[in-house]
């Protein structure tokens, strides 16, 4: 069975929503316990992009057509 997703990178999401990005990630850092880099790590993953998801941009997954081959 796998294992269950840590719930802090949700909830330093929310704190930094909360604070509409305006917070360093120390701060967030220091209110839950664990390392600056943690934080960072989690606000850059690419599933996880909080600017992204603070600004409403949503990516679109990339589609790859097949050319048609030439008779």
């Amino acid at each position: 069975m796998a294992r269950a997703r840590d719930p802090n990178p949700d909830k330093a999401f929310e704190i930094y929503k909360e604070h509409d990005g305006n917070i360093t990630n120390r701060t967030i850092a220091e209110m839950l316990g664990v390392s600056e880099k943690t934080i960072g790590s989690w606000k850059y993953k690419a599933k996880d992009n909080w600017d992204a998801k603070l600004n409403g941009v949503l990516r679109k997954k990339k589609r790859i057509l097949q050319r048609k081959k030439k008779s």
